[in-house]
């Protein structure tokens, strides 16, 4: 989530002229890296936002800044009614990154390849950068990626053939992303598996595509009917293929439940359902001693319901 990150305006510009330098701060050359921002050092708890994620039964949730290419570190913040000092549990969980140069008003990069070509160039720099003692010159960024390294880095991608590129980007620098996929695994769901990643995977079931009017129906590709055929059945196919998954509430907020539901209705088991928004999703990032699950020594955070929660 963006809960209680500030979000940034976007310049525009006036003109179409290239763009090719950046801001001038002691950061790295190109704006979409990000590397160093922190979102617990932006976090300021909002009450409208909190109130909405507590009613939907969320007791912590993984905030971050969801901008960039490099988008920084992730915070862990529990919804209680504390203050900023007291909310974020741990202030640095995971590594962000994407394929979206988001506020960047520079011209590059300009495209998908541009972005992969930009990412694999910004963990070479990282690389040399880290090796060199003393340091040559202040990079913000590259040293965050260094400082940083050991966080599970999350790339958000925006369909299945981003993400095994993502995934082999990660192979080049002999490391394992955890993919935000856009819930379309199932369309090649071998090939996602043999990728090895854990998976994120939002419940934004499409809606049902305008069809009862004739001249709106022939805008409808097959391909927008057949993704919101299946699209619920995605979670079913992960399980069965023993893919390992987590699900986020990210895209379908209000939705949440009457999508998961539906997912189990279609296949998904119960048992593995709420593990994937309880013990999983704290066991990926390395917090399972803090949140996920009723023991000792956890944070007492929990949700009571009053039948079963999965059932409409």
């Amino acid at each position: 989530t963006g809960y209680g990150i500030p979000e940034l305006e976007r310049r525009e510009l006036n003109s179409r002229t290239e763009v090719l330098f950046s801001n001038g701060l002691a950061s790295n050359v190109n704006d979409a890296i990000k590397a160093d921002f922190r979102a617990s050092t932006a976090f300021k708890p909002n009450a409208e936002q909190r109130g909405q994620y507590r009613e939907l039964g969320f007791s912590t949730v993984l905030s971050l800044r969801e901008d960039g290419i490099a988008r920084g570190t992730s915070a862990l913040i529990t919804l209680g009614d504390e203050n900023a000092n007291e909310s974020v549990i741990v202030p640095d969980v995971a590594s962000h990154y994407s394929l979206n140069k988001g506020t960047s008003v520079q011209s590059v990069p300009g495209s998908i390849m541009g972005a992969f070509a930009l990412l694999r160039q910004t963990y070479l720099d990282a690389d040399w950068f880290s090796a060199q003692q003393p340091r040559p010159f202040t990079d913000h960024s590259l040293e965050a990626m260094a400082e940083f390294d050991v966080l599970p880095k999350i790339i958000e991608v925006s369909n299945w053939q981003q993400a095994l590129t993502a995934d082999k980007v990660g192979d080049e620098f002999e490391f394992q992303y955890v993919l935000k996929t856009s819930g379309d695994s199932y369309k090649r769901v071998d090939l996602i598996k043999s990728s090895g990643a854990s998976l994120i995977v939002p419940i934004d079931f499409p809606e049902a595509p305008a069809v009862d009017d004739i001249l709106l129906a022939d805008e409808v590709s097959l391909e927008d009917l057949k993704h919101w055929e299946l699209a619920p059945f995605n979670l079913r196919l992960l399980a069965e293929n023993n893919i390992p998954f987590v699900i986020t509430a990210a895209g379908s907020e209000k939705d949440f439940w009457k999508n998961l539901r539906l997912a189990v209705a279609n296949g998904l088991p119960e048992g593995a359902a709420l593990d994937a928004i309880t013990r999983a999703p704290a066991a990926l990032l390395g917090v399972e001693n803090l949140v996920g699950s009723l023991s000792e020594g956890s944070l007492a955070n929990f949700v009571i319901a009053s039948d079963n929660i999965l059932q409409a």
